[in-house]
């Protein structure tokens, strides 16, 4: 009997009686070369070897594509880099510009390693491999032009610190702001910018945004339309400069501490400075403080009220002129107004009763807020019994500008101070400041009203 396969031939086996382990042996004995399974073939050798060819020749020319496709790829590569050689040529020549985006550390893990390094290379009398590799990417991006890397070498020739340190100065800076993070920010790409503004502050008459006035009507009445008034404001930016010195020997005995001290003392001056020119600046080359702006309601002291004093009704009057909602607003006070604080007591009868002590006794934390907003003591804030020595000031109607990108530039100099053994640290930044209303409000009802009120001077 014919078989296909070695399963049909155990199967006639076992049904004619034999064991499966009989029926097994007998077939594997005398039918070798039948498939296991009917759906099996057995395949010679010979048959498949010339598949076996045509598969390697197929992946023999797969080979060869891709080491076409790398030779392909190398001189496109080749070819890249000859349009950019072309692009840099033209932008030399006044054409177009070419930008290329440049790691801000050069390298450098930390601001100490950057100056250590700048300094020994100094005494060495040669450049460290990542000072030349900087001084090329330098000399590279100003070939093509960078807008953000214009230069790298400051004016009396020292080096800028690495923008990303210069961000570790910055974040101290908003760190110490108390003022200047309130503030509206205005980003600013060029020297000055013109804000608008609605002028509508004078509703004596009745109108609102400066010339909008709501009728009654009768039916077929003739309608009256206006149109509102609205002004500008001008940020000129203004420069504000810090100098540091630190010896060699600091830098390289401590880089850890000078860069930390410098990040610091940076950080704190600048917001220093920042928040005292928001509060009082003259706009001289300066922004235009709260305090010397037109758009401040000055609250006159009661009458007989002792010199360097503050009473109940001062803090209440000033309350009442303050314009907008009172969650944007902030009391800033000097630290020597405290006593007076904790001094004022409210007529009740014939007695009276203390008027921000917290429970009534000495025990308690101060207070952090008065009339229910937030107290800011403040250095800025004028000494006790001068105009200024409390405000209650709304700061989102204060405009900041401040230059974009780099915020702050930062630089150290190895020469500037050569015949002293010094490195000098400077750094820079660019901003203005004004309030966004050009003057009080004036309301068809009642006193004028403002986001800035202070207290007027109590010094007879």
């Amino acid at each position: 009997m014919e078989f296909k396969s070695k399963k049909e031939a155990r199967d006639y086996m076992i049904k004619g009686g034999m064991t499966p382990e009989k029926a097994k042996t007998y077939v594997d004995e005398n039918h070798k070369d039948l498939p296991e399974n009917p759906e099996m073939k057995v395949i010679k050798k010979e048959e498949v070897q010339g598949e076996f060819d045509n598969i390697d020749t197929r992946i023999g020319g797969v080979e060869e594509s891709v080491e076409s496709a790398v030779d392909i790829a190398n001189k496109t590569q080749e070819d890249i880099t000859v349009i950019k050689n072309e692009l840099v040529k033209l932008n030399r020549d006044g054409g177009i510009e070419v930008h290329t985006k440049v790691d801000e550390t050069f390298g450098y893990s930390c601001m100490e390693e950057f100056a250590i390094e700048l300094v020994m290379s100094d005494k060495q009398g040669e450049k460290t491999e990542k000072l030349v590799k900087m001084g090329e990417t330098i000399d590279r991006m100003k070939a093509v032009g960078s807008p953000t890397m214009s230069t790298f070498l400051d004016d009396n020739g020292g080096f800028l610190i690495p923008p990303e340190f210069s961000n570790q100065i910055l974040e101290v800076e908003v760190e110490n702001n108390d003022f200047f993070k309130r503030a509206t920010s205005i980003p600013m790409s060029s020297n000055s910018i013109t804000v608008p503004y609605v002028d509508g502050f004078d509703q004596s008459s009745g109108v609102i945004f400066g010339n909008v006035l709501a009728l009654w009507a009768k039916e077929l009445d003739a309608l009256t339309g206006k149109n509102p008034k609205f002004g500008t404001i001008t940020l000129t930016l203004n420069k504000l400069t810090g100098l540091a010195y630190a010896s060699s020997e600091m830098i390289e005995d401590s880089p850890q501490s000078i860069a930390g001290m410098l990040t610091r003392m940076f950080g704190t001056a600048m917001g220093y400075a920042t928040d005292k020119a928001l509060y009082a600046g003259t706009g001289a080359g300066q922004p235009l403080g709260i305090l010397n702006a037109a758009a401040k309601v000055e609250v006159p002291k009661e009458g007989g009220q002792p010199a360097l004093t503050i009473v109940p009704a001062n803090i209440v009057k000033m309350f009442s002129r303050a314009w907008g909602r009172m969650s944007d607003f902030v009391w800033v006070a000097n630290k020597n107004v405290i006593p007076q604080l904790y001094l004022m007591t409210v007529d009740v009868g014939t007695g009276g009763t203390v008027a921000w002590m917290p429970g009534n006794s000495m025990a308690g934390s101060p207070h952090q807020t008065l009339m229910g907003i937030p107290l800011i003591f403040s250095d800025h804030a004028k000494s006790l019994g001068t105009a200024g020595d409390i405000a209650l000031v709304n700061w989102k109607h204060y405009l900041v500008g401040e230059k974009t990108g780099r915020g702050l530039q930062s630089a150290v100099s190895i020469h500037l101070k050569f015949d002293f053994d010094q490195s000098v640290f400077k750094i820079t930044k660019r901003l203005d400041g004004q309030p966004w209303w050009k003057t009080v409000r004036t309301p068809e009802n009642g006193a004028t009203l403002a986001p800035v009120v202070t207290l007027a001077a109590r010094t007879t």
